[in-house]
């Protein structure tokens, strides 16, 4: 049974790198086959596809952290504004939403092509995106987007006038001290509760998910990491197995991109997350998949 979180975290990825890195119409081409056999192969061009994609991903966001770090050296700033020549126009979204993740300011990645600069950004709750560039607009030659995402182009010549009108305009709106991201918590869920199968057949009924419809997210109790283990080629995910000393229930939980964080070192010692339980099924066998959204040591 297909549910939405298989659709946004694997079917669309796959399909959207078609159109990132080449044809859009391979993407196409797939969803029109009535036949097995003849999808299949279209099916393994858009998953190389995606781990093309994947891998210039991690290349532009390791180039881009990069520039944020010496940014943030030098001075405090309210906005990043970043540009490669040679980043992949198709891609730079992406990784805007992993800088924007780490570091909670509204950013805008920049490279060049067809002679000027083309971009894309993404926001924090607290910024309108699409009021900054209306504010910028003398910079850029066209924009377009909403409040937490957008896209622009600009001639490479007025880089440096964008940058510091969009920092000014920024600064004003949210002042010089950095904001600290947030959680909206529905309330405390113990692993009793969030292992009842009923409760999390009503919870998979308010989807779909997304920015209008936020998931829930629940505060645990006190937890004993009984278990870790690396996920991901580089190790940056993880995989824990964390125990409800109440009622002794062990879940598994998975933690995107907290593999520096959470260290082998935590096993045997207790934590609190914030997460969200969610059925998984796989070859038939239904069991209970916790997604650690944050977490801090348990006092």
């Amino acid at each position: 049974r297909l549910t939405s979180g298989q659709v946004s975290f694997q079917l669309v990825p796959r399909i959207n790198a078609a159109g990132r890195l080449g044809d859009g119409g391979l993407a196409l081409r797939l969803l029109r086959q009535k036949e097995f056999s003849a999808a299949l192969p279209l099916a393994q061009q858009l998953d190389q596809l995606n781990t093309e994609r994947k891998q210039a991903e991690n290349a532009i966001h390791s180039e881009a952290r990069t520039q944020v770090l010496d940014m943030l050296t030098r001075e405090p700033r309210a906005s990043l504004v970043l540009y490669g020549q040679d980043w992949h126009p198709g891609i730079v979204g992406i990784v805007a939403s992993r800088i924007v993740e780490e570091f909670y300011r509204p950013t805008i990645i920049l490279c060049q092509d067809q002679g000027s600069l083309k971009g894309s950004g993404r926001s924090v709750r607290e910024f309108d995106l699409h009021a900054g560039l209306c504010q910028t607009a003398d910079s850029l030659s066209g924009f377009g987007g909403h409040r937490l995402a957008a896209g622009l182009r600009l001639p490479l010549e007025n880089l440096a006038r964008f940058r510091a009108e969009f920092e000014n305009f920024v600064t004003q709106q949210l002042g010089t001290n950095p904001l600290s991201p947030s959680l909206t918590l529905e309330c405390q869920l113990d692993f009793a509760q969030a292992s009842n199968q009923t409760f999390l057949k009503e919870l998979e009924m308010l989807q779909p998910f997304g920015p209008g419809n936020a998931e829930p997210v629940f505060a645990s109790p006190a937890l004993l990491v009984k278990d870790r283990s690396p996920l991901g080629r580089g190790g940056e995910h993880v995989r824990l197995r964390l125990q409800d000393e109440h009622s002794g229930l062990i879940l598994t939980a998975k933690a995107w991109r907290m593999g520096q964080t959470l260290t082998s070192s935590m096993v045997g010692k207790r934590i609190r997350i914030a997460y969200t339980p969610r059925l998984d099924t796989y070859n038939g066998i239904t069991s209970v998949d916790v997604g650690i959204k944050d977490w801090q040591p348990a006092s």
